[in-house]
């Protein structure tokens, strides 16, 4: 059978793609990895990214680790072991292969006993530095959100600050992304790259329904260019990219427009009202006159809820201009001034924000009986995912314009919801996104809005199984024919495959998978072609009706963005998770592509 076939070509190229790579890391590495942690001034890791909840009283599991950088001065094999402080420690093993700046994960074992916040010691060779980590209380609720844009791009992300390689990331450099809160409660949010760059949040969600979360950055970028960084948490995890700018070694040399009264040339791009987020359309232009080639960073002070700032490099000298883009949600309405500073230089221009936008007034065609009209999209199973092809279209009657959000109460594991603003009166429609995964079968019962209500329902069927399905250009498309998950362990590590077929014994096909020489068991969390180093190879096939042949694999170098599968449960008998990215003909080198997204599995291991 073909799909035996595509299971054995994955494996046997990861095998010999692996056996390479050990080689070359163990001969490479030349034993033992020496070096240093890279701590501040007070002794503090630096950077260091805490990621997950922990929880008084409750066990650690594969969430929960820190991250830590070693400055190698020989590359080698690692062992990192924290003290134990409160019931629980930090552990990590592996192999480094290019010495330098790295990052190390150190995982977390054990379970806390009591809430409050313990600093833990982080030893490597002669150097310590410290980490804190914060136990909430036994009682404390945990939230329950998803990630806009999960499993693929994260939607109406914005990343702040200037990213240079080589240089530290400050307060300046944080990302905002959207999630939508199901249930109220502590949360964590923590993103990394390969390339030294961490973002963290934590905090407590005290409502419900779509909102912003801001992450901020530490670490410093090691390499120049655009850099896929991923974010998430038990909510899953979406994919920002980040343009790291090159060393430079010249600063340039400017003054500003008006300087040091108000800025001239200015011109504003975008909406500024009072409550409404900002967005990368948000933009201040103004003049700058450039004496020095080089690098610059201009920022505003924050006034009102709302920040400006731009980064790059002036290539030419003389009067030119400069784009600051906002970052923040502004908070009353009225005029404000932005003094802006770069390079000793100072000006000031002002904006002028309008008020809120009122609540709308509207009634949902068909209240207080069923949605008049609804459309419902997407597919509803048992254990799937929703995507963002699951909505639901209402229709409302306008009579006031202005803002609106609409959402439903969490049933059977999904809530469906929307925010806008209507901007003319009459028959609107209303587009309600969902999210969640639902958890068994039957027709569920959703009513939007308040006040003035309908009711739309959902079929969820059955559990579907032995079933792959993504979009492939945008195009749905489904590898149900001999679906099956494959886990061997014959190389003395264990190898994943994930394989299907449109047709039985016919292309399109796919297969995708994964090893991990590192050995032991394979577990829900997520991998991407860009951690062979350690001691993950991963390989992504897709055979069209004509057997050209588009793939991604682990290589030494990096792919952007990385090729992604998302373990989300797997036990003796059945794999189910996620999957997503580029695949690229002629051996991976293009120019041909097929982009993944959406892509869903929930396979037998047999």
């Amino acid at each position: 059978m073909k799909f035996l076939k595509s299971s054995l070509f994955i494996a046997i190229a990861i095998i010999l793609m692996l056996s390479c790579q050990k080689e070359y890391s163990l001969e490479d590495a030349g034993g033992t990895a020496l070096g240093t942690l890279k701590s501040d001034t007070f002794g503090d890791c630096l950077p260091s990214s805490v990621n997950g909840i922990y929880k008084a009283d409750s066990t650690l599991g594969t969430g929960n680790y820190i991250e830590v950088q070693i400055n190698l001065t020989v590359a080698g094999s690692y062992s990192i072991v924290s003290d134990t402080i409160n019931g629980y420690y930090f552990r990590g093993a592996g192999i480094i292969a290019t010495p330098g700046l790295n990052t190390v994960k150190l995982l977390g074992n054990g379970k806390p006993i009591t809430a409050g916040t313990n600093d833990f010691i982080i030893s490597f060779g002669g150097s310590k530095c410290f980490v804190t980590v914060t136990v909430v209380g036994a009682a404390t609720s945990i939230a329950q959100f998803t990630v806009g844009g999960s499993p693929g791009i994260c939607t109406g992300a914005i990343a702040a600050g200037t990213y240079t390689q080589g240089v530290a990331l400050n307060s300046s450099n944080t990302l905002t992304i959207s999630v939508n809160v199901t249930a109220t409660g502590a949360y964590t949010l923590g993103a990394a790259s390969t390339n030294g760059m961490f973002f963290v949040s934590a905090g407590t969600f005290v409502t419900t329904g779509p909102q912003t979360v801001t992450l901020n950055g530490s670490g410093t970028p090691s390499s120049s260019g655009i850099i896929p960084v991923t974010a998430g948490s038990i909510g899953g995890t979406c994919t920002f990219i980040i343009t790291v700018l090159p060393p430079v070694s010249t600063v340039a040399v400017y003054t500003l427009g008006g300087a040091p009264n108000n800025c001239t040339g200015v011109v504003l791009s975008g909406t500024y009202q009072a409550g409404l987020p900002a967005s990368v359309s948000n933009t201040a232009k103004f003049d700058v006159t450039v004496t020095t080639i080089g690098t610059y960073t201009i920022t505003t002070t924050s006034v009102n809820g709302i920040s400006f700032s731009g980064a790059g490099s002036f290539t030419a000298t003389g009067p030119q201009q400069v784009t600051l883009t906002a970052s923040g949600t502004p908070i009353v309405a009225g005029p404000f001034n932005y003094p802006s500073t770069g390079n000793a230089s100072a000006c000031t221009f002002s904006i002028t924000y309008t008020a809120a936008a009122p609540p709308a007034v509207f009634t949902l065609q068909g209240a207080p009986g069923v949605c008049t009209a609804a459309v419902v999209a997407g597919t509803y199973a048992a254990s799937s995912p929703l995507t963002s092809a699951n909505t639901v279209t209402i229709q409302a009657n306008v009579t006031t314009m202005g803002s609106y959000t609409v959402t439903t109460t969490a049933i059977n594991g999904m809530t469906f919801s929307a925010t806008g603003v209507f901007t003319g009166t009459g028959a609107q429609p209303i587009v309600l996104t969902g999210s969640g995964t639902p958890t068994a079968a039957g027709t569920n019962t959703f009513t939007p809005g308040s006040g003035s209500t309908c009711t739309f329902d959902i079929v969820v069927t059955g559990a579907a199984t032995n079933f792959i399905t993504c979009k492939i250009n945008g195009v749905f498309t489904t590898f149900n024919a001999n679906a099956v998950g494959t886990l061997d362990n014959t190389a003395g590590f264990p190898i994943l495959s994930i394989d299907g077929e449109t047709i039985a014994g016919a292309d399109p096909s796919i297969s995708v998978g994964f090893a991990k020489t590192t050995g032991g068991n394979i577990a829900a969390g997520t991998y991407t072609v860009n951690q062979l180093l350690t001691g993950i190879a991963l390989g992504a096939y897709y055979l069209d009706a004509s057997s050209l042949e588009f793939l991604a694999e682990s290589a030494v170098t990096t792919q952007t963005p990385p090729f992604t599968i998302v373990i989300s449960s797997i036990t003796a008998t059945r794999v189910i998770g996620t999957f997503f990215g580029p695949l690229k003909d002629n051996a991976g080198a293009g120019p041909g592509l097929k982009t993944i997204t959406e892509g869903i599995f929930n396979v037998p291991i047999q």
